[in-house]
């Protein structure tokens, strides 16, 4: 299961990406739209909505075989355009979110759809917006957690991590989201190691093959003439 702790810090969108690559590199995926409020995985890939998660849950019996299930999840899963990678719409949206996600219905159509495929991946609602994903997280292997580095609040991030550990959760790890060399520490590390250089000048005939990229000089600050001749 993928969340976030609020809206628009672009953990559909990570869902997505993170299915074509899986998808990209040989593995049956199948990404879930479990996000029964909001739900934007069949606008990304250009599908229908009409059936899907909801419309699933409300007319599968669940004291119908294994084979019947798979069946009928069958007609409601849809293929992409990315070889490998199918989406199983939210469908409908309905007016119970919470109870659908928790429902032992849910619970034994993850498992199936797991025997299925290589990955699931579960777009969810963001923690703190709803219950929702605390629901759902209990029905996950795993949980990823998508924070924007921009405008994702530390108190926010670790409310939601109390809330998933709370129920028991499997957090796996965060995807720092939109994050640019300019951000902070980045920035700082991209700017020490462009006013630094390797001096070799002392080091002729020696083995200049491992150390310090790749050379046995030493680190040596450059002066700012130095500097602008190479930018230069």
């Amino acid at each position: 299961m993928i969340t976030s702790a609020s809206p628009s810090e672009g953990k559909s969108l990570t869902v997505a990406n993170l299915g074509v690559v899986m998808a990209q590199a040989g593995h049956k995926v199948l990404i879930i739209d479990a996000d029964l409020r909001r739900p934007v995985q069949h606008k990304m890939f250009g599908l229908g909505q009409n059936q899907g998660v909801t419309s699933f849950l409300l007319e599968f019996n669940i004291g119908g075989s294994k084979e019947e299930m798979i069946e009928a999840l069958n007609r409601v899963i849809q293929p992409t355009v990315v070889e490998g990678l199918c989406i199983l719409p939210s469908g409908p949206i309905p007016p119970n979110p919470s109870e659908i996600l928790g429902s032992a219905k849910m619970e034994v159509t993850l498992e199936a759809l797991a025997a299925e495929y290589d990955f699931v991946l579960v777009d969810s609602p963001p923690v703190l917006a709803v219950t929702d994903a605390v629901v759902l997280s209990r029905r996950a292997d795993g949980v990823i957690i998508v924070a924007d580095a921009g405008t994702t609040r530390r108190g926010q991030l670790q409310q939601a991590v109390e809330q998933l550990r709370a129920s028991n959760a499997h957090l796996l790890g965060v995807v720092l989201n939109r994050l640019t060399p300019r951000s902070d520490g980045y920035y700082t590390y991209y700017y020490y190691r462009q006013s630094y250089y390797i001096d070799d000048s002392g080091d002729s005939g020696k083995d200049k093959s491992s150390k310090n990229g790749g050379s046995n000089g030493k680190w040596r600050r450059r002066r700012p003439k130095e500097a602008a001749q190479e930018s230069s």
